[in-house]
């Protein structure tokens, strides 16, 4: 379906309308809108991380659109009280900081809500680009504008895409980094592998959730090398498998330290001013409950918490608080995520959420022009596979997966996050879905 735009610059003009639509919807929204609920943690928080380099506020979410949302605030002078006991006197005093510093602190409080989405907005324009980028190397440009106006014009893209929330984030996270790894992959370059590092670094920092990440890069190396080597492998296949799981091993260790050395010093910062004392007080009471409880042997004992005890111990480390901090976060997402939200979904109030909540909720609140043309696009996607001659049906998976590997990327890291979400007690809405979206795009226009 690859097609050149004999009109050599139009596709990107275009894209340029489609982004300054979508921007201009995003803060007619943005205007008209207060902060919400989670904004009220999330803007103290980016604050506090910026100009006190203080990581105390809102530890549960990594810092990344925090920090994003708090760098235009400098443009103009606000008050940020570090002398009520929110600050000096509770632990994660999220809620209370940011009533405090938004409403009772002789700030302008539509002024700091309207810069602080400055950075989120960014991000969602990031998103369409390289949404964009991704689908103009599968389909041509032509036919990447299509995903991209699917990101820029959704209205659940456009109702989140602006709000200081993980959301937009975390989508962003997963397209880019999965972009670049898959490129990693089909390219092993020194600097493909650089970029994969530095983008799997980013969306760690941009959501705990993308931990994710991990398991599926592995499970896309170990099929892109086994599929090569039954491929190329001739009569030696073996020796070109070994030789395969060599060089995944190599460069996926690769991407995963660069990742987590980019992560290092941005934690660093936020956590400079941050006491040691008081950030290891804070982190044994809010890991007071986790696994059982406090039991200083717990790593000896290989219990459940040892997790715990390990951060508690890294958290008085100078050198290692950095990280300590990073894990404490991902600790209390695992925490929250397991033990589920009270909500209420199809005439039913529970804690222990549905299996048929994501699925409903795509149905209803994705536009039907994008549902049919995702049905569409799984129909032809079928026919496409079964229709190529091959003498079993292990050659035409192989076969597919050496000339459609960006495809299956996208439609198992969709397979997956769906299980793991429709399985997961924490029902939050159809922005959990929002990782998956632009894939689903992408994959509806290719096919």
């Amino acid at each position: 379906m690859k097609s050149e735009n004999p009109k050599g610059h139009l596709a990107k003009i275009i894209l340029a309308v489609i982004m300054a639509v979508s921007l201009g919807l995003m803060i007619n929204s943005s205007v008209r809108e207060s902060a919400t609920m989670d904004e009220l943690a999330h803007i103290p928080s980016g604050y506090a991380y910026v100009a006190e380099r203080d990581y105390r506020l809102n530890p549960e979410h990594p810092p990344l659109v925090k920090i994003l949302s708090a760098i235009p605030l400098f443009i103009h002078g606000f008050n940020f009280p570090t002398n009520i006991p929110a600050w000096t006197e509770y632990v994660n005093g999220q809620w209370d900081m940011g009533t405090a510093f938004i409403y009772q602190s002789s700030n302008d409080a539509d002024a700091i809500i309207q810069l602080s989405r400055i950075g989120p907005m960014i991000l969602a324009l990031l998103l369409i680009v390289i949404t964009f980028v991704w689908s103009k190397e599968i389909m041509g440009e032509k036919w990447a504008l299509l995903p991209a106006a699917a990101v820029a014009l959704s209205p659940n893209f456009l109702a989140h895409g602006h709000l200081v929330t993980t959301d937009i984030g975390a989508a962003f996270g997963v397209v880019a980094s999965t972009y670049f790894f898959v490129k990693s992959l089909e390219k092993p370059t020194i600097r493909n592998i650089t970029l994969a590092g530095i983008f799997f670094g980013i969306a760690q920092l941009l959501k705990f959730s993308l931990f994710l990440l991990l398991p599926y890069f592995v499970l896309l190396s170990a099929i892109y090398g086994t599929a090569k080597a039954i491929r190329t492998g001739g009569s030696q296949k073996l020796k070109a498998f070994l030789g395969e799981v060599w060089i995944q091993i190599r460069n996926f260790t690769a991407i995963v330290v660069i990742g987590y050395l980019l992560m290092y010093p941005v934690y660093f910062i936020t956590t400079r001013n941050y006491p040691i004392e008081r950030q290891v007080a804070d982190t044994k009471y809010i890991l007071a409950s986790a696994a059982g409880g406090p039991d200083e042997s717990a790593c000896a004992k290989l219990s459940a918490r040892c997790p715990a005890e390990l951060t508690i111990k890294m958290a008085g480390s100078p050198i290692l608080r950095p990280y300590a901090q990073y894990m404490l976060g991902f600790l209390m997402v695992t925490q929250r995520a397991s033990g589920g939200n009270t909500g209420y979904f199809m005439g039913e109030v529970s804690a222990g959420g549905w299996r048929a909540y994501f699925p409903v909720i795509y149905a209803l609140k994705e536009p039907l022009p994008l549902l049919l043309l995702a049905i569409l696009g799984i129909a032809l996607a079928k026919i496409r596979f079964f229709k190529k001659p091959a003498a079993t049906i292990g050659k035409r998976i192989v076969d597919y997966l050496g000339m459609n590997f960006t495809e299956f990327s996208c439609v198992a890291f969709i397979v997956i996050y769906s299980v793991i979400s429709i399985r997961s007690p924490l029902n939050i809405g159809i922005r959990h879905l929002m990782p998956i979206l632009p894939l689903i795009y992408i994959l509806s226009a290719v096919s």
